[in-house]
């Protein structure tokens, strides 16, 4: 258009994106709103981890079971630097702005951009309810809490990790809101990487802390929701080829009286089907 041309290729409304846009482009309202969204859904990320945090300090909830989390996690500024580093491809591509490149934000679909920006602000709401549904058991890395719960309701009955589900299903909105491959990519991969580096630490957790209880839940839900989601995280068989004999007398719901032999049946199966 003529007004681009005459502004050195800035139209007034450029600003308002904040990924950028290809100087042969103007800023469009979609651009603009994807841009804004995605960015929104970062901040409500730190901003509700900053607050449970403080929260739980505040109500005494903060404690964390040293010993159990010894067990399975080395470091906990070990765990928050692979959690950076699994989502630093993301924090560069929104850093330098690429969808200033056409390579990387080819076309521009206004409509399109819009959806996925308000399926972003649900899976921000989603992100929300799954703190709410967690409460005092929620924590920012892999480790057990003093006052740890085994929480199966709200979001929890359709995934057991409903807060890496909620983020990797939100893969395709991020792409939609920004048209930008690279900024979606680098997401979806980055939540994925550490879905599969942290889930297997925290459901040694789990299976510590709750024995029985938590292989029943996992045998009844998956980890990301459906069950053929990142299939390995689920285990073997999702523990459904483990009959009567690996649970005690009594089969997953029965009676058995040993429940440290279900739990060194369930990590010995879970050896082989991670590493085998």
């Amino acid at each position: 258009s003529e007004v681009p041309k005459r502004m050195g290729g800035v139209c007034p409304a450029r600003g308002w994106c904040t990924l950028g846009v290809p100087p042969s482009a103007e800023c469009t309202v979609g651009d603009a709103v994807g841009g804004i969204m995605v960015q929104a859904l970062v901040l409500i990320l730190v901003l509700t981890t900053v607050a449970h945090t403080a929260l739980q300090y505040i109500n005494g909830t903060i404690s964390v079971d040293r010993q159990t989390t010894g067990r399975f996690v080395a470091s906990r500024f070990r765990e928050r630097f692979i959690t950076l580093l699994s989502l630093s491809g993301f924090i560069i591509s929104m850093a330098l702005q690429t969808s200033q490149y056409k390579w990387a934000h080819p076309i521009q679909v206004t409509a399109l951009q819009i959806f996925g920006s308000v399926v972003l602000a649900l899976h921000a709401l989603v992100f929300l309810q799954v703190h709410i549904n967690m409460g005092k058991s929620w924590s920012p890395v892999p480790q057990a809490k003093v006052q740890h719960e085994l929480v199966e309701e709200g979001l929890f009955r359709f995934a057991r990790h409903p807060m890496y589900a909620n983020f990797i299903w939100a893969t395709p909105s991020v792409f939609l809101a920004t048209l930008n491959w690279l900024v979606a990519v680098t997401w979806g991969l980055g939540w994925i990487a550490l879905a599969i580096y942290r889930i297997p630490k925290e459901e040694d957790i789990l299976i510590e802390l709750f024995g029985r209880s938590y292989l029943n839940y996992r045998h009844r839900v998956g980890a990301l929701g459906p069950r053929w989601c990142i299939h390995i995280l689920n285990g073997p068989g999702h523990i459904a080829h483990l009959d009567a004999n690996n649970y005690g007398d009594g089969g997953p719901d029965g009676g058995g009286d040993d429940d440290d032999d279900d739990v060194r049946a369930q990590r010995a199966a879970e050896e082989k089907g991670f590493t085998g």
